[in-house]
């Protein structure tokens, strides 16, 4: 395909949003998933690595997500690289945008209860959510109020949550417009991630899709979310080692503290991440090479 776009004069641009093309992380991206590690994991992993990372290498750039991709991304290949975020559709704001009028109508009102939530698209996540198991349960031991809530794929979680199993809501995967609505059901939005090369690659989505709904989050202060969580300001971040004391000074500040946080995420994630606002991003990644 690439050798017959060649032979008619057309460029070809890569366009990835993870770093699985270099066979050099493929370690790093395995132990972080926590793959069980056996002779076929091996040829699949440092395989599929290969595959994509020679493909790409045929293209003649490349098209990421974030900064921090795009210089791996140019260390790799040597070749010229764009970044076009990942951002809200039009969908996706609609949505939103109801959902967010409900809650202005009705004064933010609640049912008592604080939903702590997890949302994960993929079921590869255990070692990032191990981060907060032993937080959420003391929390969960001390606050009657707290509820989790987890949606998406999770394959289990630790012996210290068990004892609070009657508290945790699982629900399933959900497509792009229900995930919205299942975000906005909740007061705060967990993003727990591991700090290593393969994470810092991965974007702001899941803080703008929660901004969006008025959701507040508290996470990792990887790469994406150093840049657009002001610590306090527009969302939190919690370091491995602060879960805990972040998560109950969140807890403890209420909707007094949630609110305007909520308002300024969300007026940070539209004009940031809005669809309305990528054209320009769009337009010098196809054409201003």
């Amino acid at each position: 395909m690439v050798s017959r776009a060649h032979a008619r004069g057309r460029r070809v641009l890569f366009d990835v949003d993870d770093l699985r093309f270099d066979v050099g992380c493929a370690h790093t991206v395995m132990d972080t998933l926590g793959v069980e590690l056996s002779d076929d994991a091996w040829r699949y992993w440092f395989g599929n690595f290969s595959r994509i990372g020679v493909t790409m290498s045929l293209c003649d750039a490349v098209v990421v997500t974030n900064p921090y991709l795009a210089a791996r991304a140019e260390a790799f290949l040597g070749k010229p690289t764009r970044v076009i975020p990942n951002y809200l559709n039009r969908e996706q704001m609609e949505a939103s945008a109801e959902i967010w009028e409900t809650k202005e109508r009705c004064g933010w009102a609640r049912d008592g209860r604080i939903h702590l939530a997890y949302f994960s698209g993929t079921p590869t996540h255990k070692r990032d959510f191990a981060l907060i198991d032993g937080p959420l349960a003391r929390l969960l031991d001390d606050d009657e109020r707290l509820t989790l809530r987890i949606v998406g794929f999770l394959d289990g979680i630790g012996p210290e949550l068990e004892r609070h199993r009657a508290r945790i809501e699982r629900i399933p995967f959900q497509d792009f417009l229900n995930l919205q609505r299942e975000i906005g059901q909740v007061e705060v939005n967990l993003v727990p991630l591991q700090d290593n090369v393969f994470t810092n690659c991965k974007s702001e989505l899941k803080w703008f899709e929660a901004a969006a709904v008025g959701a507040v989050t508290v996470a990792a202060p990887t790469y994406a979310f150093r840049h657009v969580i002001e610590h306090g300001i527009n969302g939190w971040l919690a370091p491995a080692y602060a879960w805990e004391e972040i998560l109950r000074e969140v807890i403890r500040g209420g909707e007094v503290c949630w609110r305007p946080v909520a308002v300024r995420a969300r007026a940070d994630a539209e004009q940031r991440f809005g669809w309305r606002h990528q054209a320009a991003a769009i337009r010098s990644a196809l054409f201003d090479w």
